[in-house]
């Protein structure tokens, strides 16, 4: 996951005055040109940019090339977090935990901390650790359904706590419950498992369809697949090709790598080498094993114009891949 990386070192500030008049029109021709570059700034952020977004509410933090303001730097950070911008979302959640800024709130501290941590921000995984057990248990109280989830894992893994299921999988229900994507999809794997509670397909169809009818990558190829082998559901290959287009459409791998297969197959779809290919490649270059391994094999097969075709579709569906922050 490419991130984009801001500087977090602090600005050196200098009282001296500029000695002579070249000096000072080299300053001044340094401070339009900041002014231009954050006029473009603020342009590309009002347009939804979340990079800039993020950029902007980091300057207007450190008064960095702008006057300090905690308003404006709350205001374009909560933009960049909920555009997925890992770093806005480490610092809004510091600001709620300071209350600097905007709104004082524990569990909406939590809730930011836990989305930056997911993308990889170290300082974020850090500050959770040491946040004490009972700030998790208020925010799961408060509703927070990531907070639910995180604490049905704790439990579950017996981190920090005795390993208690029993609370883990109450954790996870309530989260479910509460719409919590990941939970609905945790939870169907543990009924389709029998781990921790009675085997039950319907309850894990159920779960599937909430988790993928809100966009959850893996529950749609999980669904996808039940309907594949008609466990659970009636074998419905049209189902199959619309939840694991979804799946694909949003980088899934192994939703694009078994979408290329029933192509190359035509395995209850009509045989189609350029569309297999597209879906094969976009597999490959994510690592996935048995992409690459057949990838050549497939290609040997095709005609110099059915690859052409192919590696256009191929970069074509590449391109509206959502790209992570």
């Amino acid at each position: 996951m490419k991130k984009v990386a801001v500087l977090l070192s602090a600005v050196a500030l200098f009282a001296c005055s500029p000695s002579s008049a070249a000096e000072r029109k080299k300053l001044e021709k340094t401070a339009q040109g900041q002014t231009e570059a954050v006029k473009l700034l603020q342009k590309n952020a009002e347009q939804g940019d979340a990079d800039a977004q993020g950029r902007l509410g980091f300057m207007y933090l450190t008064g960095k090339d702008v006057p300090i303001d905690d308003a404006k730097a709350f205001q374009w950070l909560q933009k960049a977090a909920i555009h997925g911008n890992a770093y806005a979302q480490y610092n809004l959640g510091s600001f709620y935990a300071s209350g600097k800024g905007g709104p004082k709130g524990k569990a909406k501290a939590i809730e930011w901390f836990q989305k930056a941590s997911a993308q990889g921000i170290i300082q974020a995984h850090y500050i959770l650790k040491a946040k004490d057990f009972e700030l998790l248990q208020n925010a799961a109280l408060q509703g927070n359904t990531i907070a639910q989830f995180n604490l049905g894992l704790t439990y579950a893994k017996g981190e920090d706590v005795p390993k208690d299921e029993a609370k883990a999988l109450e954790c996870f229900q309530k989260a479910a419950a509460g719409g919590n994507a990941v939970a609905q999809l945790h939870l169907g794997v543990m009924y389709a498992n029998g781990k921790g509670v009675p085997k039950d397909i319907a309850k894990v169809v159920e779960l599937w369809q909430k988790a993928g009818a809100q966009g959850l990558a893996q529950a749609q190829y999980n669904l996808g697949a039940m309907y594949a082998n008609g466990e659970g559901v009636p074998k419905d290959i049209a189902k199959v090709v619309e939840l694991w287009q979804k799946a694909a459409a949003q980088g899934f791998a192994e939703a694009q790598y078994n979408l290329g297969a029933m192509y190359t197959n035509g395995d209850d779809v009509p045989t189609d080498y350029v569309r297999a290919y597209a879906w094969i490649n976009l597999a490959a270059i994510q690592q996935h094993r048995l992409a690459m391994e057949n990838l050549g094999a497939l290609g040997n097969q095709m005609t110099v114009e059915q690859k052409r075709q192919a590696l256009k579709l191929s970069a074509e569906l590449f391109a509206k891949i959502p790209k992570k922050q």
